[in-house]
């Protein structure tokens, strides 16, 4: 089996995947990394890349850093989803799909911490005009 940063078959790495210790994270690791691997082998054969799956090349460089990307989106999305919740709760009322975007946009811009500080810190009018307001941070 060649190591990361070599080109294996999809066969010698999912084989290679398979036989990691097994657990909740490794579990999930372990499909993420499959998935990586079948999408770049589609995106290979669709390129004009070998027909056969099982002979198609991959890279596996790429995988560190899919993986710190996925990371990532799913903490963001988790966050995104806990604040909306809070934010729901305290104007007693769901979310708009834009007032859902404002969110995400001030969840990139000033952090979890502060959208935090400020669900808890003010009250259900002055958090739905904070909300309003386009320059609030």
């Amino acid at each position: 089996m060649n190591r990361i940063g070599e080109v294996t078959t999809l066969r010698e790495a999912t084989e290679d995947l398979r036989a990691k210790p097994s657990g909740t994270f490794a579990d999930r690791l372990r499909r993420l990394r499959e998935f990586f691997l079948r999408d770049r082998v589609e995106k290979a054969r669709l390129r004009g890349g070998a027909a056969n799956q099982e002979t198609t090349m991959v890279d596996l460089t790429e995988i560190p850093e899919w993986e710190n990307t996925t990371h990532a989106r799913g903490l963001q999305e988790g966050q995104l989803k806990s604040l909306v919740h809070l934010f729901e709760r305290k104007l007693c009322r769901d979310l708009t799909k834009a007032e859902h975007g404002v969110l995400h946009q001030r969840l990139l811009a000033v952090g979890p911490e502060r959208l935090g500080d400020v669900v808890l810190d003010l009250d259900g009018p002055a958090l739905d005009a904070w909300l309003r307001d386009p320059a609030a941070t």
